[in-house]
């Protein structure tokens, strides 16, 4: 009913513009004159102009979230010589992005000031990514489209910012896809060495960038090994192009203990049954399908075009977007609602734009910007308003338009200025409890934890009841609640494992359990790296030898 009411207001909306059908014709008449008398002239304005029209809704929304200032604490102690680290004192990996925090700390030395940093960096990588889609597909006639899509869906534009990896997952999941067509579209013996190499670096990089993004780049490797018959030159090719990715995985092991982010021990366990993470899944699609319709309709359009078309290769591709959606499904989707879908959207705008859309005339493109726009405002807030006084909040099953409630106090275009810093209530509490610290070390428990741990500086321990900057709260049952959002699950610290932090006292904490396994723990993240028995503990660590400790009941 929402959505119908939304489509409903949305054309009473176009009929007060006065947008008849009379005036449709006429503008397309005039439109179809111009470019028959200067058709590849009208042809590079109109794609210019498109290109131009995202970045400036880009740009217009462009904003920073909670969660990427828990990325920008690492990137500022690692700056400051404290590691690869977000308490100083602990090894951690709280990050999910090891190629993204890379490129932020980069830009970072260039650009004094991470907001400014990550916003820049988002909008750049975002310009690029169009410009390559428009240049790799500058001869098919669906161009239009695409770029018309890629305008006018709100998820793709609101996380081509906001401080997190989704451009950079952008440009290197576009560029994985153009060299994939390529090498499929050779003959199999002219499929060289070089070939898969570059195909499994994206695809290594792209991994990097976001660990669920090598369900997108499975099927295509398969198949193009396929292609060279599995022979020992296409496989050793494969696995050089994985360098980056084994090395770091090495690298991680070593460092932190394990090779998986911390954040994936805190939001993937057992402790829910499955069916409760389906169903969440579930309601994530749907939210984006109510507030998002333009990116869920084509992916579904994506999809269906590409089991419908005889090639094989956009088989391929498409399966390994439905492998990736259904990931999504089975941990329970997120709470930002349509962050996880902006890549496979990606994809399924280059499918589609891919055919040839030869019934596509200039008349029917035209056509096409009031339908966009109507699905768009079904949607709610138009693509063309960073913000809307009317819009409302909606915290149903947990989901919620993160952009829409960040952009208020961390856009860069917020009340009609340029801003460099954001603004939110957390900076002040972060900026407060340094003050409170003045230099000491200082231990405090907090839940959102980004913005304040940032302003909150490098002498403050913070503890997250979350669990996804904590090695030990991470493997520690969460608590059972009613009003549970995914992603977000919370832990009962251990009585006296604070006054532990303080003391570094382990006699502090009362359950002989907890303090073992926390003894065995700061083997991992605290001692010297190269400390005697690390690698025994990192081993028993993760094949689940000390699991038992911390899969207990508290009492309140």
């Amino acid at each position: 009913m929402r959505l119908r009411t939304r489509v409903k207001a949305a054309l009473n909306d176009l009929q007060s513009c006065k947008i008849t059908k009379v005036r449709m014709d006429n503008i397309t008449n005039q439109v179809c004159s111009v470019m028959e008398r200067n058709p590849k002239k009208v042809y590079v304005i109109f794609v210019v102009g498109l290109i131009v029209l995202n970045g400036a809704f880009i740009v217009n929304r462009a904003w920073v979230s909670d969660d990427s200032y828990i990325t920008f604490r690492v990137v500022d102690n690692f700056l400051n010589g404290y590691g690869l680290t977000w308490n100083v004192n602990e090894r951690v990996q709280v990050f999910t992005h090891p190629l993204w925090l890379l490129i932020i700390s980069v830009v970072r030395v260039a650009i004094n000031n991470i907001y400014l940093a990550s916003i820049i960096t988002g909008i750049s990588l975002s310009a690029v990514t169009v410009i390559i889609f428009s240049i790799s597909q500058r001869k098919n006639k669906g161009l239009f489209l695409g770029l018309f899509l890629l305008g006018f869906s709100n998820a793709f534009i609101d996380y081509s910012t906001s401080g997190l990896e989704n451009p950079l997952s952008h440009l290197l999941l576009l560029l994985f896809v153009i060299s994939f067509l390529r090498l499929s579209e050779k003959p199999s013996v002219e499929v060289g060495d070089k070939d898969l190499f570059l195909l499994s670096l994206l695809a290594s990089l792209g991994t990097l960038t976001r660990w669920d993004n090598v369900l997108f780049f499975i099927p295509p490797l398969i198949y193009a090994l396929v292609k060279r018959k599995f022979a020992m030159r296409a496989i050793a090719s494969i696995l050089l192009g994985f360098l980056p990715l084994i090395f770091w995985m090495l690298f991680s092991t070593f460092y932190y203990g394990f090779p998986l982010p911390n954040t994936f021990y805190a939001k993937v366990g057992d402790w829910l049954p499955r069916g409760v993470f389906l169903r969440q899944g579930g309601y994530y699609l749907v939210h984006s399908l109510f507030n998002d319709p333009i990116t869920m309709l084509t992916i579904l359009a994506g999809i269906i075009m590409s089991f419908f078309n005889r090639s094989p290769q956009r088989w391929i591709l498409a399966t390994g977007g439905i492998l990736y959606l259904c990931y999504v499904v089975y941990i329970g989707g997120d709470f930002m609602g349509g962050r996880f879908f902006t890549s496979v959207f990606l994809i399924f705008v280059y499918l589609l734009v891919h055919y040839d859309f030869r019934i596509l005339s200039p008349k029917k493109y035209i056509w096409l910007i009031p339908l966009l726009i109507i699905l768009n405002l079904a949607g709610g807030v138009p693509i063309w308003k960073a913000e809307s006084a009317s819009y409302v909040e909606n915290w149903r099953y947990g989901i919620v338009n993160e952009r829409m409630f960040y952009y208020p106090t961390t856009g860069l275009l917020r009340d009609g200025r340029i801003n460099s810093h954001p603004e939110h209530p957390w900076v002040k509490d972060g900026k407060d409890v340094k003050a409170q610290a003045g230099g000491n070390f200082l231990v405090a428990e907090a839940c959102s934890i980004g913005f304040l741990g940032y302003y909150a500086g490098p002498s403050v321990h913070l503890v997250d009841r979350y669990g996804l900057t904590n090695a030990l709260l991470a493997r520690i049952p969460p608590i059972e609640r009613e009003d549970w959002r995914i992603g977000h699950f919370d832990r009962e610290i251990p009585a006296g494992y604070l006054d532990y932090l303080e003391t570094n006292d382990l006699d502090q904490i009362e359950n002989e359990n907890i303090r073992d396994y926390v003894a065995k723990m700061n083997v991992l993240i605290r001692a010297d790296l190269m400390e005697r028995g690390r690698l025994r503990h990192i081993w028993n660590f993760n094949r689940g030898t000390y699991d038992q400790l911390v899969k207990i009941k508290y009492a309140d």
